[in-house]
């Protein structure tokens, strides 16, 4: 049932984007890698700083919301805790911080090169305990973007102890684990390859223990991976197989 869900999730995705994909089997693009640390300002409060350092030629977005025609900003909403109590909206800076037309969208914007920094200051009255929430973002080059999954947060501003996933973390207790309803996340990413040709990236990020099946076929053996768009789709198509 588990991967007839997960193909089922496949097949809602495909329909919103309702794009068509090149065969090939080639690496997901992963141009942004974020961190976190803690560090105490003064008694009571300390500030939690997200940096997220980003390949060459790609960008992240600001906070500022752009419309509905824009860029999805990037968005850290921390877990309603009684020990932890944010104080406003993250402060932002980066490397170098570019403002001005995007080609992506034919809007202005405002975004990071280099890396991005964004950091919040959180009222904490038992900084041994976990803080956790959400982080979400976009990122783009001059020509394609990729839309990633969001990322659940947990650090111990005592210890600096943190850690980044694609599940939700469990609420208390000193230990940084997931919960494991859904060992598998999906991500999509789209690049433009020519006028009326786009190309689809599917990445299953698996839990330890868990797999993933081929699109083989292996006859009464398990549900092969299959991608296959809305039957109601009259203006896509896909070329090959991935």
């Amino acid at each position: 049932m588990m991967f007839r869900s997960l193909l089922a999730l496949l097949a809602l995705i495909q329909t919103l984007f309702l794009y068509a994909q090149l065969p090939g089997h080639e690496q997901a693009l992963e141009p942004v890698k974020w961190s976190i640390t803690t560090g105490q300002v003064k008694d009571g409060t300390w500030e939690v700083s997200f940096r997220a350092d980003i390949e060459h030629g790609w960008y992240v977005y600001s906070q500022q919301s752009f419309g509905e025609m824009g860029p999805i900003p990037t968005t850290i909403a921390f877990d309603t805790l009684a020990h932890a109590i944010p104080s406003g909206i993250p402060q932002e800076s980066g490397e170098k911080m570019i403002q001005g037309i995007d080609p992506n969208f034919d809007l202005e914007v405002k975004k990071f090169k280099g890396f991005a920094l964004f950091k919040q200051q959180v009222a904490i009255t038992d900084p041994t305990q976990p803080i956790t929430g959400r982080l979400d973002y976009q990122t783009c080059d001059d020509s394609k973007c990729i839309f990633p999954d969001p990322l659940f947060f947990r650090i111990v501003p005592a210890s600096g102890a943190s850690e980044l996933s694609a599940l939700p973390f469990t609420k208390g207790g000193p230990g940084l684990s997931v919960t494991a309803s859904e060992p598998v996340a999906w991500d999509l990413s789209t690049e433009k390859v020519s006028d009326g040709l786009w190309k689809l990236r599917f990445t299953a990020t698996v839990q330890e223990g868990w797999y993933i099946y081929s699109q083989e076929s292996f006859g009464d053996g398990p549900i092969p991976t299959s991608i296959t768009l809305d039957s109601t789709s009259t203006h896509a198509k896909l070329q090959g197989q991935g």
